[in-house]
């Protein structure tokens, strides 16, 4: 299965594009369409195929800054999932798998679902949390910015494995917020 991220390290790494979920699933005129393509290069020709799709809920809205990928449950397998949050407030963490054409989504696909309560404006995930090297979840509503730890929990037999957020800490902020940027400044690491 081809690892899922943003761009290529490599030229002979597949490129992996996600579209956000602001497209219509034809079944469902009403809820949006999450579609992620694999793109590979091959006698210098250019190939994309759809790897994986799934029907998000009915009359969600989403922008770009609602999705975002990374291994964000720090599992160490380099196996990045999909972070969407929506503008009712869902949050949704995907492990996508390739399908055949025509097979629909599958149950096990989705590890996550929790109503925030406030609208998802932007999801990141990064080193948030000092004194540690493991990624965060940071999660931007309109007058605060939260940030939560992701883990999952084995399950017994075949009942699959259990995913949980656990806030670590948010800052409320004084102004409306509408988008949020992060990274090493200064050089800092």
């Amino acid at each position: 299965m081809p690892r899922v991220s943003r761009t290529a390290q490599e030229p002979s790494l597949p490129a992996t594009r996600c579209r956000p979920p602001g497209l219509r699933h034809p079944a469902y005129p009403a809820a949006p369409r999450l579609t992620c393509a694999v793109a590979s290069v091959n006698m210098s020709l250019f190939k994309a195929r759809d790897l994986w799709s799934t029907v998000l809920g009915e009359k969600e809205e989403f922008d770009q800054g609602c999705l975002c990928l990374a291994d964000v449950d720090n599992s160490g397998t380099g196996q990045d999932k999909i972070i969407v949050g929506s503008f009712t407030g869902y949050l949704r963490i995907f492990s996508p798998h390739s399908v055949k054409a025509g097979d629909g989504p599958q149950a096990e696909d989705l590890l996550l679902e929790v109503h925030l309560r406030d609208p998802v404006l932007q999801v990141e995930v990064g080193k948030f949390v000092s004194g540690t090297e493991m990624l965060h979840l940071a999660v931007l509503h309109s007058r605060k910015l939260c940030v939560y730890s992701v883990s999952g929990t084995l399950g017994n037999v075949d009942h699959g494995n259990q995913y949980q957020i656990k806030l670590m800490y948010e800052h409320h902020l004084q102004r409306t917020a509408c988008n949020m940027t992060y990274g090493p400044f200064g050089g800092i690491k």
